[in-house]
């Protein structure tokens, strides 16, 4: 500042001065932008008709809570029976009805009749015995019927009743037993063929049948080998 006239000097000061407020950097100015009040921003948050509140969402409705209710359990335990027996239905229709077979082998197959009685092991894993049993009775019918292509697609079908429902083997082998041993001798060798492999998913279980079933069991067997 030496060197200047007073003059001089008082123009720079007012210059200086000037800026500062232009700036807004002083005390007063930061006072003044460091935020909202804090009174005036906890009303904000308080206040009931303001958008910017931060209380938490509700969560009473049924979606929210993520928790199903025992009635819809129900319902849908319901509908998933409704729908299993009906497929089991339609699987024995084919079953009994289908006559597609193929013979150029020396055994029968029956692609239609063999994977429907797949499809129907499937359908019955889950259901309830009171159904098996249901399947396994009318199983039987068609194992009584005159034509062999519906016995061979009853002895398929009980097949894979067996294999779908091994821990159930204490109720259901003592009530198809005789029906197998039956089809082993059936007139119609791929009917007995069939027959034979409707008892390999509980072979392991005939012990328990006693050592007369197997023995006898083991000669229609031995029979079949030599035929």
């Amino acid at each position: 500042m030496e060197g200047l006239s007073a003059r001089e000097r008082n123009r720079l000061k007012r210059k200086a001065k000037a800026m500062a407020r232009n700036d807004g950097s002083g005390p007063a100015s930061s006072r003044h932008h460091a935020g909202p009040h804090p009174s005036t921003s906890s009303r904000t948050l308080s206040h009931p008709g303001s958008s910017s509140s931060t209380l938490p969402p509700s969560h009473s409705g049924p979606d929210a809570s993520g928790l199903v209710d025992s009635a819809t359990l129900a319902a849908a335990a319901a509908a998933n029976k409704g729908w299993l027996e009906e497929c089991v239905v339609l699987l024995l229709c084919v079953l009994a009805l289908d006559r597609f077979s193929d013979f150029g082998s020396d055994q029968v197959t029956a692609p239609v009749r063999e994977t429907a009685a797949q499809a129907l092991g499937m359908a019955l894993t889950t259901v309830d015995m009171d159904t098996v049993q249901a399947v396994r009775v009318l199983l039987e019918q068609l194992q009584r019927q005159p034509e062999w292509d519906v016995r061979y697609g009853g002895y398929l079908g009980l097949k894979y009743l067996l294999a779908a429902r091994l821990r159930d083997c204490k109720q259901l082998l003592p009530l198809a037993l005789p029906v197998l041993i039956a089809g082993l001798q059936d007139a119609d060798d791929d009917v007995r063929a069939a027959s034979a492999d409707a008892l390999v998913p509980m072979a392991s279980e005939l012990t328990s049948q006693g050592i007369a079933t197997i023995r006898h069991i083991q000669g229609l067997l031995w029979d079949l080998l030599g035929q």
